[in-house]
């Protein structure tokens, strides 16, 4: 009975109590977690390697700790690399994988990131295709806190514009210089062209760095006729000051200036030019661009060592205008001796065909206002002679054909003046004690 009571008490004293007190529900306090905004800034210009950054924005409660994205990246650019940040992201560790052109990112933050507008990750990119202006978009998706994001990222439209680098090679007297190679290299470049048929070249460069343009022939150069008896008269006329000779063209023995040892190299040359393996250099060459971001023009000049007289297209032979043959008012032929009056010239080469083994050609000359540093200002091989005078006042050559061969020599002569085109002359015979005169009127030829 007393038991029944004791229970009867404490059912009753409880059901008072909460009946008396008001009712309250217990649960946990739940907040659903942020989505941070990130945004992919685009870049418009475009260094040999260029970053682009990952910033947030509507930061979560109790800032980003973690996030992972992946991204997107387009075939015209190549992945680098990626790397944190300011000091937002410290002490913090990101890591990265790539896969094709799939870049994954991860990060972790012990502080968290609080700061609006804050820098996450800045991917390193560059550029694969440089061949033309290339615009971009980068794509992906992902998580911060190990929230999804709401929707996918997509970066802004940015483009990255090609820029020009040209130019003209001319040669010292302004003619076009065709198929020259030209070359723009730097530490990640490799760019090579040539030049069109007016000289002109253009290349497209994608990358700013510091880079270099060179210019260069690699073809192999025929020396005859770019180097004869007319350079050599030219350069002799330049060491006397007469004539204007660019030391690119003229300074064969380099020591600084045109002299009469070059005009005799060069008339060595015109002598034998299979001997000689032409030369070219280009000014200016070789030249620091440093890290050009805009259309840039550089031009050059070609320069084809012993071309003093400018009298060529660059490297395809007579080029326009027109060529005057000199008049001859007398060759003669007495006993085994040959003379050839040459009027308004500076330069002739003579050629003899048919002398026999043994035979040789001793020239004298006769009339010429200034001479080679050989006291002769003429060279003589068996079968040639090529002579240079710097006034077209004239000069004239006789010519012994000494030999062993006692019966009359038949000889076909052939000769150019101031490097015009050869002309034939007429077959003539070497014989003891006889004299033959031939007279040649003047010739014109234009050549195209």
């Amino acid at each position: 009975m007393k038991l029944l009571y004791h229970k009867l008490s404490i059912t009753l004293i409880m059901s008072l109590l909460l009946g008396l007190l008001p009712a309250v529900t217990l649960r946990a306090e739940t907040s659903a977690p942020q989505s941070a905004t990130i945004t992919i800034q685009p870049v418009t210009t475009a260094p040999e390697q260029f970053e682009v950054p990952l910033t947030a924005t509507n930061i979560p409660v109790g800032g980003i700790e973690s996030f992972r994205f992946v991204l997107d990246i387009p075939a015209d650019l190549t992945i680098v690399g990626v790397s944190k940040t300011g000091t937002a992201m410290e002490p913090g560790l990101i890591q990265h994988s790539v896969s094709g052109n799939q870049l994954t990112v991860a990060g972790a933050i012990a502080n968290g990131i609080t700061t609006e507008g804050a820098t996450l990750i800045k991917i390193q990119l560059e550029i694969l295709t440089i061949a033309d202006d290339i615009s971009y978009t980068i794509t992906g998706v992902g998580r911060v806190n190990e929230v999804d994001l709401p929707g996918p990222l997509v970066s802004g439209i940015a483009s990255i514009e090609m820029v020009d680098l040209n130019g003209t090679i001319t040669s010292w007297d302004g003619k076009e210089v065709s198929g020259a190679d030209v070359s723009l290299t730097g530490p990640s470049t490799a760019l090579n062209t040539t030049t069109d048929v007016s000289g002109q070249y253009l290349i497209r460069v994608g990358k700013v760095e510091n880079q270099t343009v060179s210019y260069n022939w690699n073809e192999a150069i025929p020396t005859d006729p770019y180097v004869g008896e007319q350079d050599a008269s030219e350069a002799l006329k330049t060491s006397v000051g007469l004539a204007n000779c660019p030391i690119e063209a003229g300074d064969f023995t380099q020591n600084g200036e045109v002299t009469e040892q070059d005009a005799a190299n060069f008339l060595q040359i015109a002598l034998d030019p299979e001997s000689y393996i032409a030369q070219t250099s280009f000014v200016p060459n070789d030249v620091d661009l440093g890290r050009f971001n805009t259309d840039t023009t550089q031009d050059s000049t070609a320069y084809l060592l012993g071309d003093c007289s400018g009298n060529y297209g660059w490297l395809t032979g007579v080029s326009g205008g027109s060529v005057t043959f000199p008049s001859f008012p007398a060759v003669s032929v007495s006993g085994s001796t040959i003379s050839y009056r040459f009027d308004h010239a500076t330069s002739a080469k003579i050629i003899f065909e048919g002398l026999p083994e043994g035979s040789k050609l001793s020239p004298t000359l006769r009339d010429v206002t200034a001479r080679a540093s050989n006291g002769e200002g003429m060279t003589a091989s068996r079968d040639n002679i090529v002579v240079v005078a710097t006034a077209e006042a004239g000069f004239t050559v006789d010519i012994r054909v000494m030999t062993q061969n006692p019966s009359p020599i038949s000889l076909q002569v052939k000769g150019r003046t101031n490097e015009s085109p050869y002309f034939e002359w007429e077959q003539i015979s070497v014989m003891p004690e006889q004299s033959y005169e031939y007279i040649f009127l003047p010739a014109v030829v234009t050549v195209k």
